[in-house]
C-alpha cells in the first residue's frame, strides 16, 4: 500500500500550477517599533497627565533642532489599573516613514510647571526604552498678604486684632510670622482656612503706639506658594476718657425690681 503522504506528493507535482505553501517562518512576525516610554510624576511624586513630551535632536541636514516625536500624558490601562502620567514617544523619519534611531533630548512641560529635560536618551532598533518616573517640579505661585487691623485706635485694656489673608493661591498652606507686639508667634495655615487668619493679641495695657508685622513664609505643599510680606499695621492706644469709662462700666442690674 502506498502511504497517503506519498500519494499526496505525487498529486501536487503532478498538477500544473499548483504551488505548496509553507508555513511562514517565526522571523516573519511583525516586530513592534520601537519606542521610549516612561511616568511623569509631580515633585510629591503624583503622577501629572496632559503634559508634553517632545523627543528633540539637531536635523544635520540644517543644523537645527528638531522635534522629531511627541506625545501628551495620559491614564494608560494596565493590569494593575490605570497608570496615570504615562507616555510612549515614537519617533519616525518623515521623509521614509521609517524608525530614526539615535540619541534624542525630551524636553517635558506643562502650565504650572518647571520645564524639564531629559538628556541622551537612546532610541535603538526592536527596542522600548523605558526611562521609569521621571520628576516634574511646580511653580511656586506668587502670592499678596495683606493685614489689617480689626480697630486701629484703642483704650488702654481693649484687645488688639488683626485679620490677615494670603492671596494668589486657593486655600494656602505655610505659616504667618506674627511680630512687634508681645512675643514672636507663628499661625499655621490649615486646609479650609482659605488663607485667612484672625490673630488676637490680647489687651494692650499700656498706652502708646504697636505696630505688628505679619510673614507669609510660603508652602512646599499643595499648592506650591512664594512667601510674601504684609504691610505693618499700627494699632494707638490712648488712656480711656471719663465717657469711654462709663461706656466700659459693667451695667448693675437691681435684680429685686419687678
Amino acid at each position: 500500500m502506498v502511504p497517503r503522504t506519498l500519494l499526496a506528493g505525487l498529486a501536487l507535482a503532478l498538477t500544473p500550477g499548483l504551488v505548496a505553501l509553507a508555513p511562514a517562518p517565526a522571523h516573519a512576525e511583525k516586530v513592534p517599533p520601537p519606542y521610549i516610554s516612561g511616568v511623569v510624576v509631580d515633585d510629591l511624586g503624583r503622577p501629572v497627565d496632559d503634559v508634553l513630551v517632545e523627543a528633540k535632536a539637531i536635523d544635520w541636514s540644517d543644523y537645527t533642532l528638531r522635534t522629531w516625536g511627541s506625545a501628551f500624558t495620559y491614564a494608560n490601562q494596565n493590569l494593575d489599573g490605570p497608570q496615570h502620567g504615562y507616555f510612549h514617544v515614537e519617533i519616525k523619519d518623515p521623509d521614509t516613514g521609517k524608525n530614526r534611531l539615535g540619541l534624542y533630548d525630551l524636553r517635558i512641560s506643562k502650565d504650572g510647571y518647571d520645564t524639564a529635560v531629559v538628556e541622551d536618551v537612546r532610541l535603538k532598533a526592536k527596542t522600548r526604552t523605558k526611562l521609569g518616573d521621571i520628576v516634574l517640579e511646580r511653580l511656586k505661585a506668587k502670592t499678596r498678604t495683606t493685614a489689617t487691623a480689626v480697630d486701629k485706635s484703642l483704650v488702654k485694656g481693649q484687645q488688639a486684632k488683626l485679620k490677615v489673608a494670603v492671596k494668589g493661591a486657593q486655600n494656602p498652606g505655610g505659616d504667618l510670622i506674627v511680630q512687634g507686639i508681645g512675643k514672636k508667634r507663628t499661625v499655621t495655615l490649615k486646609p479650609g482656612m482659605h488663607g485667612k487668619a484672625l490673630i488676637n493679641f490680647g489687651r494692650l495695657k499700656k498706652t502708646g503706639t504697636y505696630t505688628a508685622r505679619v510673614v507669609y513664609t510660603g508652602s512646599e505643599g499643595d499648592p506650591r506658594t512664594k512667601g510674601s510680606q504684609a504691610k505693618p499695621v499700627t494699632f494707638k492706644v490712648t488712656k480711656p476718657t471719663k465717657r469711654s469709662r462709663r461706656a466700659t462700666a459693667p451695667r448693675i442690674v437691681d435684680v429685686f425690681s419687678w
